[in-house]
């Protein structure tokens, strides 16, 4: 059987120019070689040449600033995988974006703040005055209208020379239908707050006993009520200060004019001089 003529099979193939045999050892070999140069430079470029470096003189501390900058600049990178994820080669792209962030949101603030018909003409004033208390305290406020309620306000004026710890009564009317809330007794000199869970009822006196080895709240009606007392209220060391003590009662304002209230001490002095004077 004859084979077949690959002349007749192929019939277009020129066998000089395309059955020419293919090299490419050379090739390969030159590749390798330039890929092994690129990374002979890159590693070279990695290392920090710290010899060869222009010294800084007299500023010793700069160079161990920078030498610990670069090693936590190294570590990062291990960290991150890649030298592209560390934040350290990106610092001015950071720095660019956060001022971006800075000013936009500082020139929304200062047109809320200021510009008239917004609104908010009483906001920049409220801010200001937070600002300003050299208290350090929070003013809450809002832009309304309407009745607003306080506490009572009265002075107590602690005439010994140490911490006196009083007796508070309260009185709730006989004649009242509704039970009052008490809310808190607070010494604003003292910084100190009595917080309550009770309601006071009709024809109850309640008495806040403060003094040492008693530390007990007591009602005409109902005995012990200690226990309406809010967890965290100093009942233990609520006192008045030497001299004068601001103190507020705040009891719901529906019963308020039927809620009467007082308080008795003994003055304490630090030695018997302080008391005869």
């Amino acid at each position: 059987m004859r084979q077949p003529s690959w002349k007749k099979l192929l019939p277009q193939v020129i066998p000089e120019k395309d059955c020419a045999p293919v090299i490419v050892e050379e090739e390969a070999e030159e590749n390798e070689a330039q890929w092994q140069a690129v990374g002979t430079a890159r590693e070279e470029a990695t290392a920090w040449p710290w010899a060869a470096r222009p010294l800084i003189s007299g500023r010793p501390i700069l160079v161990s600033v920078e030498k610990i900058a670069l090693a936590v600049e190294s570590l990062t990178t291990r960290l991150v995988g890649a030298e592209r994820l560390n934040p350290f080669y990106h610092t001015d792209t950071i720095a660019v974006y956060l001022l971006v962030i800075v000013a936009v949101t500082g020139l929304y603030l200062t047109l809320f703040y200021v510009a008239p018909g917004l609104g908010t003409r009483y906001a920049y004033g409220a801010v200001l005055a937070i600002d300003s208390r050299p208290d350090g305290q929070i003013v809450i406020g809002y832009n309304a209208s309407g009745t607003g309620y306080t506490s009572g306000t009265t002075e107590l004026e602690n005439s010994g020379s140490v911490n006196a710890f009083p007796v508070i009564v309260l009185s709730y009317s006989s004649a009242a239908t509704d039970t009052a809330p008490l809310y808190s007794i607070s010494n604003l000199t003292t910084q100190q707050t009595l917080a309550f869970s009770l309601g006071l009822v009709p024809g109850e006196i309640v008495t806040i006993d403060l003094r040492h080895g008693i530390k007990r709240i007591s009602g005409n009606v109902r005995g012990d009520l200690t226990g309406t007392l809010v967890p965290g209220s100093p009942l233990t060391t609520f006192k008045l200060a030497p001299g004068l003590n601001v103190l507020n009662i705040f009891v719901d304002i529906a019963a308020a004019a039927n809620v009467t209230a007082y308080a008795y001490w003994v003055p304490n002095y630090s030695s018997l001089e302080d008391a005869t004077h």
